[in-house]
């Protein structure tokens, strides 16, 4: 009687809320891939149409919560690949570039140490620093961070040396360029580029000796 006439519209809901639910959730999934990919076209449009690719560019990201780090990381890399990649003209890198930095800030903000966004962002600095000096105290701070979690990499390591070389900060440069050998003397490599940064910072004949420990240890350097 009653009760089956309750029961058969509690079965019907039960399914009608789950395949609602399960087709809400495929929507929150998808949405953003979809809009992520849809921003990234933009990129597209910049080869034929610099300006309305990067307007474009602005446009779809500008107030779109769905973007999020790892997007924001991959729009960043394919910004700075275009820029290394096609002959545009100085002030068109630099917005490329320009892009490129605010949205890799924006990742490296909710991943502080996380290493590859860490060391994509320091690499990002330096390209940029052509353009704009003033990011190369960003990559400075970024690269002392780095360094205090991650110590023994020489990926970070040498990020740090060639921002001090370009800040002309030769003493910590060098600095960092010993630690780099201290953790493997027997790379010839690091012999190789602490003679780089000797020359730099004034040392020739320092750097003329570490040139010969890169050469005894391997490194391919042709004596006229």
């Amino acid at each position: 009687g009653d009760s089956d006439r309750q029961a058969v519209p509690l079965a019907l809901l039960v399914p009608a809320v789950l395949v609602m639910t399960i087709a809400y959730m495929m929507v929150l999934n998808i949405t953003p891939y979809m809009k992520a990919s849809k921003a990234k076209r933009a990129v597209d449009i910049v080869m034929n149409d610099f300006d309305r690719g990067v307007g474009y560019f602005h446009n779809v990201l500008s107030g779109a919560s769905f973007v999020n780090e790892d997007v924001r990381n991959d729009l960043s890399k394919t910004a700075f690949l275009y820029n290394e990649k096609y002959n545009f003209s100085r002030e068109k890198r630099r917005e490329l570039l320009a892009f490129a930095v605010e949205q890799m800030e924006r990742s490296v903000a909710s991943h502080t140490y996380s290493l590859e966004y860490g060391t994509r962002m320091l690499s990002l600095y330096r390209s940029y620093a052509q353009f704009e000096q003033y990011v190369l105290s960003r990559a400075e701070e970024l690269a002392q961070k780095l360094i205090e979690r991650y110590p023994h990499r020489r990926d970070v390591l040498f990020e740090y040396i060639f921002i001090e070389l370009e800040l002309k900060k030769y003493d910590r440069a060098i600095e960092y360029a010993q630690k780099v050998i201290d953790l493997d003397p027997g790379r010839a490599d690091a012999h190789w580029w602490m003679a780089q940064v000797l020359a730099r910072g004034g040392d020739p004949a320092r750097a003329l000796d570490e040139i010969d420990s890169a050469r005894k240890l391997g490194y391919p350097i042709f004596k006229d």
